[in-house]
């Protein structure tokens, strides 16, 4: 069995989510987006400066689990950062290493995140994806998100909305 610590981000921790970031990106977006974006949202600098950013601003909430001592998955929430859903939580972000892929980290980690957005007083919550992201996409439907139907394309790929009752 796995020793797994599941906690809030601090400082000092912008390195782990940096390289959590890099790694899930690399591991699973390759084929979807160019790479001048691979490159942008994986760059370890600029990564490291916008969680520190976000933990200094209080801008959502940032969550960190480690497996048997080495950082492996994050997920970032806040509210919606879209005036159209206002009132709404908006999970930014999970993403995990693929060492450990598929084996319950990435639920302990949505359960923990949707407990904290009840605790803050939502009631919905959505998210984006690539719609390329057939993992991911089934991930969020296991977990009981509901494809919207919604699209957009800030990078230059689709992504896809997802909602649930929290």
């Amino acid at each position: 069995m796995s020793d797994v610590v599941l906690r809030k981000a601090r400082f000092g921790d912008e390195e782990a989510l940096a390289a959590i970031q890099a790694g899930s990106w690399q591991a699973a977006f390759p084929d979807m987006v160019t790479d001048e974006i691979m490159t942008r949202y994986t760059d370890h600098d600029r990564l490291c400066a916008m969680f520190h950013r976000v933990i200094e601003q209080g801008r959502g909430t940032l969550f960190l689990l480690s497996v048997d001592g080495a950082p492996h998955c994050f997920s970032w929430w806040s509210p919606a950062r879209d005036e159209a859903f206002a009132g709404w939580a908006e999970i930014c972000a999970l993403h995990s290493l693929p060492g450990h892929w598929r084996q319950g980290f990435g639920g302990m980690m949505m359960n923990a995140v949707l407990q904290d957005i009840r605790d803050a007083g939502y009631q919905q919550v959505l998210l984006w994806t690539f719609r390329e992201n057939a993992r991911a996409r089934s991930f969020y439907e296991a977990q009981g998100f509901r494809f919207t139907g919604d699209e957009k394309n800030p990078l230059g790929t689709v992504e896809v909305r997802y909602e649930r009752m929290v």
